[in-house]
């Protein structure tokens, strides 16, 4: 069954929350390799944080924040990893 943002309706707090997160998560994975993915991103926690208070809006940069600094960490680790190898090659 194709879930849309058409065809949600609230009958139960939880439950609609979960359909959307699946029809935002379904919707998102196809357009990653898209040129416009990260604008889209950017707009959409934009606008959609300017409603929060200061405190949850610092809640949701914190985890993040949390999520880059790990890719980053992980980015750094797969390049030294690769720059380690390359120089036993050279010996």
């Amino acid at each position: 069954m194709l879930i849309t943002l058409s065809t949600l309706h609230v009958s139960g707090f939880a439950p609609f929350f979960s359909r959307i997160y699946l029809t935002l998560l379904v919707s998102c994975l196809h357009l990653q390799k898209s040129f416009h993915y990260m604008a889209l991103l950017k707009n959409v926690m934009r606008l959609s944080m300017t409603s929060l208070k200061g405190a949850d809006a610092k809640e949701i940069s914190s985890s993040v924040t949390a999520i880059a600094n790990e890719k980053i960490k992980a980015e750094k680790e797969a390049a030294a990893g690769k720059k380690k190898q390359g120089n036993n090659l050279q010996l």
